[in-house]
């Protein structure tokens, strides 16, 4: 069976909840780490072993290897953030 790959889009205080319970899955790799501020993922992606980090959320949806994606931004930011996840095929 293929693992699932996940991603965490939005790195901020909510995100290692996001990686802790992705993690804990036998089935999924969380894989990236994103958010506008680069300095602010690469502590998330260091912190947990994600071994991809972006500030370009179009670069973690173009990734045909992702299947799923956390939204982990400003509630703001969700509804076009998880519009172009769905859109992209990342649920």
């Amino acid at each position: 069976m293929k693992r699932l790959v996940h991603a965490v889009v939005g790195c901020g205080r909510v995100a290692p909840n996001h990686v802790d319970g992705f993690s804990v899955l036998p089935d999924v790799e969380v894989r990236w780490a994103c958010d506008r501020d680069l300095p602010t993922a690469e502590s998330l992606a260091r912190a947990h072993g994600l071994p991809r980090v972006t500030t370009d959320v179009h670069e973690v949806l173009a990734d045909p290897e992702v299947d799923s994606v956390s939204v982990a931004t400003g509630h703001a930011t969700h509804h076009g953030l998880v519009a172009a996840a769905l859109e992209a095929g990342k649920h």
